[in-house]
């Protein structure tokens, strides 16, 4: 019976667990949006190396 309850209860844990870290995930949109171009929507990880490279490497892109 104890291992029943245990099971039980670390599923709803997990399940828990998993629904935070779906619930953090969503689509983040800044700045004007140009209807006339296709749209390309990129996440970054900001560990450290800081988010600047990513604006340069779009402003590169664009320009391309």
């Amino acid at each position: 019976m104890i291992k029943k309850v245990a099971s039980i209860m670390l599923a709803a844990a997990l399940s828990l667990g998993t629904f935070g870290v779906l619930a953090g995930c969503g689509e983040v949109i800044s700045g004007e949006i140009d209807e006339t171009k296709s749209q390309l929507y990129v996440g970054n990880y900001d560990g450290g190396v800081g988010t600047q490279w990513l604006y340069d490497a779009a402003d590169r892109f664009e320009e391309m």
